[in-house]
């Protein structure tokens, strides 16, 4: 008697910055019913660490930075997309082309528990309140430093 199951695990899309590497791994195991698969998934710990046991591999960003303002040019509103290599605090804030800071978009610090988590994430900010013309995006944590530039239309 044959038992045929499929079950697929998959996590994505997969970004990736310039100098980063990914690893894509596949597990195949066989049991005589469902019960003998579940077990088998379980004992053999379908995580990072079955990838890569000596633990050289990680999933997580390099660096923090903005990896992608779109749309860009924007009108009323964008979406950032961060990396985010380690647990960290910061913020992510609009300047003008003279330099000058024009306010704080988000605020992460470590008061408001409010922390950033290995990843990515994507945020959508408000343009409506700013003329047309170019900004810069910031994103400043403890340990990197990203600008971008943003151009608003209207």
């Amino acid at each position: 008697m044959y038992f045929v199951f499929f079950f697929v695990m998959g996590e994505g899309p997969i970004r990736l910055r310039a100098g980063d590497t990914t690893r894509v791994a596949f597990a195949l195991f066989a049991g005589n019913s469902l019960d003998d698969l579940q077990k088998i998934s379980e004992d053999i710990n379908l995580s990072d660490n079955f990838i890569n046991p000596d633990g050289s591999y990680s999933s997580k960003p390099k660096i923090s930075a903005i990896n992608l303002i779109f749309p860009n040019p924007a009108q009323n509103t964008a979406v950032v997309e961060l990396a985010v290599s380690d647990i960290n605090i910061g913020e992510l804030s609009l300047w003008d082309v003279s330099g000058k800071k024009l306010k704080n978009l988000y605020i992460y610090d470590s008061q408001n528990q409010n922390k950033l988590y290995p990843g990515y994430l994507r945020l959508e900010i408000d343009l409506r309140d700013l003329s047309q013309g170019q900004y810069f995006i910031r994103f400043k944590t403890d340990k990197d430093v990203s600008s971008q530039v943003l151009n608003i239309i209207r």
